[in-house]
């Protein structure tokens, strides 16, 4: 009964807020960012991991990667400066890896629309119940997305139905193929492009006028 009454209006995004793309790009590396903070129960471990792998196979990886970590620091999320820099310095990643502050929402959007890929990570639990809603700012971008996620979960869910790939916590080798895919032969994956469109602000609000139009008749 409770069901009955119920309507669900997914998160959207605004196409017309994103910067053109490419717009004030200038490095020719491949640009994979992660936006958003980390916590101590969700960390890049197994990003910098697959990276790892990567650099025993290109010993001069960072002539060709840039990872960008935006807003990875927060003081509410209490993952400190120094945890994260030490993972770093642990993996070797300090001419490949960038921490940038806590940019503003547009900004954010900006750094999307510039990046080649983008990656999401979600904390490891089985179930988990959670969909970042990052995840559809990224989908605006119409940038290629990663995820590192449980199977079955609302990110993996919606990273499938996009076409886009996700990896589970453990699996930092197969995530390894898939940036060397990525980098260095720039293979990458066809997305579902009607499925985004479902995302889009103008949509949504379709879905929330009906839902209106429904109860007042």
């Amino acid at each position: 009964a409770l069901s009955a009454k119920t309507a669900v209006i997914p998160h959207c995004f605004d196409a017309k807020a994103y910067p053109l793309a490419g717009l004030n790009k200038t490095a020719p590396k491949f640009i994979l960012s992660h936006i958003g903070a980390f916590y101590r129960i969700r960390t890049p471990d197994p990003l910098f991991q697959a990276l790892s792998l990567l650099k025993k196979r290109h010993a001069q990886l960072e002539d060709f990667l840039i990872v960008r970590l935006v807003g990875a620091i927060n003081a509410y999320a209490g993952y400190s400066g120094s945890e994260l820099e030490r993972l770093i310095t642990a993996y070797n990643l300090e001419k490949i890896v960038e921490v940038l502050p806590v940019i503003n929402y547009n900004d954010s959007l900006g750094i999307m629309v510039q990046s080649d890929c983008l990656l999401v990570i979600d904390t490891d639990v089985p179930d988990s119940p959670f969909l970042p809603s990052k995840v559809i700012d990224y989908i605006g971008s119409r940038r290629t997305i990663v995820g590192i996620t449980s199977p079955g979960s609302p990110t993996h869910i919606v990273l499938r139905e996009l076409g886009a790939q996700s990896f589970q916590h453990r699996q930092t080798a197969k995530l390894a193929d898939y940036l060397e895919a990525l980098i260095f032969r720039r293979d990458f994956p066809l997305l579902n492009a009607a499925y985004a469109q479902g995302f889009d602000v103008s949509a949504t609000t379709r879905q929330l006028i009906a839902f209106f139009k429904q109860l007042v008749r």
